[in-house]
């Protein structure tokens, strides 16, 4: 911003660092995007500048929620919270909220913190009693997912286990193999998407990169970069304020991510939550989940 004099600020996939980063901007007078942290009151915390480019977690944990009870048929369920970040307890928060008001319940809840490595006190808690968990809810980010899950299959524990965008990572496979079979996750994007918005950007960033994008946090960078062009078209002037007003308005972009609008004056986009699944070593679309 003092170097560069740039007229937005855009990234941070994480929300303790987009409201550090937001914060600042919004103290500059420029708006800020971030591309893929998702709590749904960074906005209200930060100020008027700030937009995210994803969902929030309460709607990506409510689609979670919906899909184990509506279409799994699940009404029992573990809930595992990783305590060190913004995310995994809101995500976690949201799950419950939404679980329980459609006539879930948890059976059992556990904590930990990102990068324990040992996971066993946790798997002997849960086969002690949890014995009615039809499901395993973990609200965990992409260096914890591949070992939790291996470990609980390890002590054989077998039950589908969904997360949200945070288990949307080739960790999880690299690390659990085979053991990351029934594993759902509930991110932004399907990469398989037959859709020519999809592939074209999958091809575009496989000729750019040399290797196609690993996960569905590439696809929010680039709807991030399409976001702030397409509202610096419509905008008077550089403005931040200009700016910020153009972002606000946008509805009905469609991104690789899905179509972007903010509604009614709302900072966090109306967006589906895609599910995906691991089967043989690879991520598969099962279905969307919309709440618009």
């Amino acid at each position: 911003i003092d170097v560069e004099k740039v007229a937005v600020v855009a990234g941070l996939s994480d929300s303790n660092y987009a409201l550090v980063a937001g914060q600042i901007a919004q103290q500059a007078g420029i708006p800020f995007i971030t591309s893929g942290a998702t709590l749904p009151t960074l906005p209200d915390l930060v100020g008027d500048l700030c937009f995210l480019a994803p969902f929030g977690d309460n709607v990506q944990a409510y689609a979670c929620a919906d899909f184990l009870y509506h279409d799994k048929g699940i009404n029992a369920a573990y809930l595992l919270t990783d305590m060190s970040m913004e995310f995994t307890t809101t995500l976690a928060h949201f799950f419950k909220e939404r679980f329980e008001a459609l006539g879930g319940t948890l059976v059992l809840e556990d904590i930990y913190m990102n990068k324990d490595p040992d996971y066993s006190a946790q798997i002997d808690r849960f086969l002690a009693n949890a014995s009615g968990a039809q499901a395993l809810f973990v609200a965990g980010v992409p260096d914890d997912a591949g070992v939790i899950v291996k470990q609980f299959r390890d002590k054989g524990v077998m039950l589908p286990i969904i997360s949200g965008d945070g288990f949307d990572t080739p960790l999880l496979m690299e690390v659990a193999g085979e053991a990351a079979n029934n594993v759902f996750v509930g991110t932004h994007a399907s990469l398989k998407n037959a859709s020519d918005k999809v592939q074209n950007f999958v091809k575009a960033y496989t000729a750019k990169y040399g290797v196609g994008p690993e996960n569905a946090f590439a696809a929010l960078g680039y709807d991030t970069m399409y976001l702030i062009a397409d509202a610096l078209k419509r905008t008077a002037s550089l403005s931040g304020a200009d700016i910020a007003a153009a972002i606000g308005a946008t509805s009905g972009l469609a991104g690789v991510t899905g179509t972007i609008t903010y509604k009614d004056g709302a900072h966090v986009p109306m967006k589906s939550v895609t599910i995906n699944t691991v089967q043989n070593g690879e991520f598969v679309f099962v279905k969307e989940v919309s709440f618009e």
